[in-house]
């Protein structure tokens, strides 16, 4: 602990394998025993493949026939779109639009014109020291065809007025040292104009490692004179294998943390949580893959492909539910 005494303070680790992480401790012992330890968590990844390019997700698909398409921006280095089919039905599509510092400003998710109720749904983010603090839920709109590129344009706008009739809820999230620790959800009235709290989730991280997620609880209730109570949560193990979702979709996490973003329909895995699970949304903010989750399905299996990276993941409890990974390799 004498740090002018040190000489050599590197240290090569070898014989690691690509694309996991690896957790470790530094210890370090005084003469009469005493010791003093840190954490490290250290990521590898293929050196054949770190050189002149990277793998993204180009499309995630399970064995119903549902699957989502991702477009990258190679250009800006960013997801711009993704695309929802259903045995290869165009069911509807979401465009992320970003600042000039390259934070999303707000989600834009319509139907095909070939769908009778042509729905589109808006999500529009608020930032504070960098950090998204409110995402706002408009509401759905129908509008004939001759309207539409007016009203997409109107929701991209990021100064855009706020009304309660035009506003379904927003959840209001915040941080512990640049960490979620709880999202508000709340619901707007119109008649009297008042928005009320009907449900919020708490983040809880592991001890041993506080970058895991441990637990996340959702509380709800029906009215805002009612009781809140516990209605679900989320028991959370990790995998030393890296998550598709983290590499691939970090940067728009704040999205998929949202309380109701199963309306912009990233596909979650294995499929048939819906979007509706918790574990969707917040599985991407965390680089391990989860194992398990309150343990009602069992763990979460997995295979890889020649490049290390996960190709297939499916409940223990029913191995005919799958979703498969898809690649694109692009340079750098």
């Amino acid at each position: 602990m004498i740090t002018q005494n040190l000489v050599d303070t590197s240290y090569q680790v070898i014989n690691l394998q690509p694309n996991l992480v690896y957790q470790g401790r530094v210890v370090a012992y005084t003469s009469t025993g005493d010791s003093s330890s840190a954490l490290f968590s250290l990521p590898t990844v293929s050196t054949t493949n770190i050189i002149d390019s990277i793998f993204l997700l180009s499309d995630i698909g399970n064995n119903s026939g549902l699957h989502v398409s991702f477009t990258y921006d190679e250009a800006n280095k960013r997801y711009s779109s993704w695309q929802f089919y259903y045995n290869a039905v165009n069911n509807d599509s979401t465009i992320l639009n970003y600042d000039a510092n390259n934070k999303i400003t707000s989600v834009l998710r319509k139907t095909p014109s070939s769908n009778s109720s042509y729905r589109h749904t808006a999500h529009i983010f608020e930032y504070t020291n960098g950090l998204v603090t409110k995402i706002y839920h408009k509401n759905y709109k129908e509008f004939s065809p001759q309207f539409i590129s007016l009203f997409q344009q109107y929701l991209t706008t990021v100064n855009f007025p706020l009304t309660v009739s035009e506003v379904e809820s927003y959840d209001s999230i915040n941080y512990i040292n640049n960490k979620i620790s709880s999202i508000y959800n709340f619901r707007l009235n119109s008649s009297p104009p008042l928005s009320f709290l009907l449900n919020y989730n708490k983040f809880i991280y592991s001890a041993q490692n506080d970058s895991l997620l441990q637990n996340i609880q959702e509380f709800s209730r029906l009215g805002y004179t009612d009781t809140f109570t516990l209605a679900n949560f989320n028991i959370l193990s990790y995998s030393n294998k890296a998550n598709p979702y983290y590499y691939g979709l970090n940067k728009v996490y704040p999205l998929l943390c949202s309380k109701i973003s199963y309306t912009t329909s990233i596909l979650t895995f294995p499929y048939y949580l819906a979007g509706y699970a918790p574990i969707n949304r917040y599985l991407v903010t965390n680089p391990y893959l989860c194992t398990n989750y309150n343990n009602t399905n069992g763990n979460i299996n997995y295979s890889y492909n020649s490049d290390s990276l996960v190709n297939r993941c499916w409940w223990a409890s029913n191995t005919l539910d799958y979703t498969n990974f898809f690649y694109n390799k692009i340079k750098k």
